[in-house]
């Protein structure tokens, strides 16, 4: 299992944080997502390639970056 840290710039409300929450569970090999919405932080434990996750927040257009794992 792998945790990922993503700073997602543009996420400043309870309905973008839901964007990213569901567009994270339509992929397969996410375990958990943990949203910190005053961080404008998403913690994503997955199974998954990591450059999966990253481009699947990209698509979302709200500035998300990679912070690590």
């Amino acid at each position: 299992m792998t945790i990922s840290r993503f700073r997602i710039a543009a996420m400043d409300c309870d309905a973008e944080a839901e964007l990213v929450r569901m567009r994270l569970t339509d992929l397969d090999g996410i375990d958990r997502i943990a949203i910190e919405l005053p961080d404008r932080e998403a913690i994503v434990e997955h199974h998954t390639d990591t450059n999966i996750v990253t481009a699947a927040l990209h698509d979302l257009g709200l500035g998300a970056a990679h912070l690590g794992d």
